[in-house]
């Protein structure tokens, strides 16, 4: 799904915003927190923050605003290749995304 149909990076850094203000992390720059993917996210996020306890809240409120908020715009054109494969074969979406924001996608 992301990176494919949706254009993840940019949807996530902005509902990322509210985590950054929230706990007043040092991150200013989208690629700061685009770097965290290079590996697997939640790992180098609790490295990042460094305290244990408080790398649990910050995961915890931003998987919770990706739950609510995370609305990625689809890439161009992807739509009209979904519905054109769907007609001939079984469709399936592969994540780490949270399940609420990917229905939530696939249904917009």
């Amino acid at each position: 799904m992301d990176g494919t149909l949706v254009q993840s990076r940019g949807a996530a850094w902005e509902v990322f915003q509210e985590t950054i203000e929230k706990f007043d992390l040092p991150m200013s720059r989208p690629e700061q927190f685009f770097d965290l993917f290079r590996g697997n996210f939640f790992t180098a996020l609790r490295a990042f923050v460094g305290d244990p306890t408080r790398a649990d809240a910050v995961s915890e409120h931003f998987l919770t605003a990706l739950r609510e908020r995370y609305t990625p715009e689809l890439i161009p054109g992807m739509t009209d290749v979904v519905h054109g494969l769907a007609g001939h074969y079984s469709l399936a979406v592969i994540s780490s995304n949270a399940m609420g924001a990917i229905r939530r996608t696939l249904d917009r």
